[in-house]
């Protein structure tokens, strides 16, 4: 049985990426921001915080 958890997507809110693997996170920036509240991402990946969606609710692991 695989016992790594992967995130839908990066669980700082306003943030669109997929995390890293074994993370909650896409970055390191997300990671040391993650309580801090931002209408869009500054995390630098390409796509993300252009829109700013400010996601809903706590996330929900899927398994592999």
């Amino acid at each position: 049985m695989d016992s790594e958890i992967h995130w839908k997507t990066c669980a700082k809110q306003g943030c669109l990426c997929d995390p890293r693997i074994n993370s909650k996170y896409c970055s390191d920036y997300c990671e040391q921001n993650k309580d801090r509240a931002e209408e869009t991402c500054s995390c630098g990946h390409i796509g993300c915080g252009a829109i700013g969606i400010l996601k809903p609710g706590p996330l929900t692991p899927q398994t592999a």
